[in-house]
């Protein structure tokens, strides 16, 4: 869930789950995740609805270069601390 900053929670069991229609260019997605000390104890949900979009560029061995992945778009926050708030996201995973 890239639009929450790292370390929004902490605990040793994670439930989270994502809901997506995947729609031409855009994703509209709906997710939450919850971190307590075990599984019946997961009180304190972070959710948000947005847009995303992938792209990826394959691996050019010719050039050395690995294959590319990335997904932006902007999510809308459900839940507190960081409860109303529109935040833009941009995430890239490398594969070598």
């Amino acid at each position: 869930m890239p639009m929450f900053p790292t370390g929004i929670a902490r605990g040793r069991a994670l439930l989270g789950w994502r809901i997506a229609l995947p729609a031409g260019f855009w994703t509209p997605f709906y997710e939450g995740v919850s971190v307590g000390d075990d599984l019946y104890h997961l009180n304190r949900w972070n959710r948000a609805v947005g847009l995303e979009t992938r792209y990826a560029i394959g691996p050019v061995p010719a050039a050395f270069a690995p294959r590319v992945q990335l997904r932006g778009g902007v999510g809308y926050t459900l839940d507190a601390p960081f409860r109303k708030k529109l935040r833009a996201f941009l995430e890239m995973r490398i594969e070598p």
